[in-house]
């Protein structure tokens, strides 16, 4: 996942280049500004920024976006305002995603930063063992990863419900703990598990 200050590096690297293939000298205008999935970050000449000369200025040169994850990045046009352009963005991938599912590569992503949020919580680094697809869902058991490599009791996870990714995109969520695992998987391929 990239954050602020790397969006900001791939930006800068970016006009750089652009600076050694015959391009404006440029430096970044303002912060990366964050917008869910992307960064968005502004630029203009070097020469307009420490000379405040409007001559100097660049025109038409819409910001750069940069994807946090790790996309290449785009820019967007300058002809309407970024706000306006992500919003389009947003609403774009919201209907893709309703058209095309999330794959098992897809969904695995996600469970591992879900899963990587709880070792940062309790330091206890965890490893996916299995998945299932059942209906609109992915499910993924997992484990402490030195309890399947070492036999570590001290990262044996216990009564660790299976992460489900919505296949829609939606947030994640745990099965119940308190109820058989192979009835919630059936619910949930024959679509009537109540996630709420």
């Amino acid at each position: 996942m990239i954050d602020r200050d790397e969006a900001r590096r791939l930006v800068t690297a970016l006009l750089d280049e652009a600076e050694r293939n015959g391009g404006t000298p440029c430096v970044l205008v303002g912060d990366a500004v964050d917008y869910g999935d992307w960064w968005v970050q502004g630029y203009q000449s070097r020469a307009f920024v420490e000379s405040g000369d409007v001559l100097s200025a660049l025109a038409g040169n819409g910001p750069v976006v940069v994807p946090k994850d790790g996309s290449d990045p785009f820019h967007l046009s300058s002809t309407e305002p970024a706000e306006t352009q992500m919003a389009r963005l947003r609403r774009a991938e919201r209907e893709d995603v309703e058209r095309h599912p999330l794959n098992s590569d897809e969904a695995r992503r996600h469970a591992e930063q879900s899963l990587s949020a709880s070792t940062r919580a309790d330091g206890i680094e965890r490893v996916i063992t299995r998945t299932v697809e059942a209906g609109g869902y992915w499910v993924f058991f997992f484990q402490g990863r030195d309890y399947i490599e070492k036999d570590d009791l001290r990262a044996m996870l216990a009564g660790n419900a299976p992460l489900v990714v919505p296949k829609d995109g939606s947030a994640s969520f745990k099965l119940g703990i308190h109820e058989d695992i192979g009835g919630q998987l059936e619910r949930l391929a024959d679509g009537t598990y109540d996630a709420s």
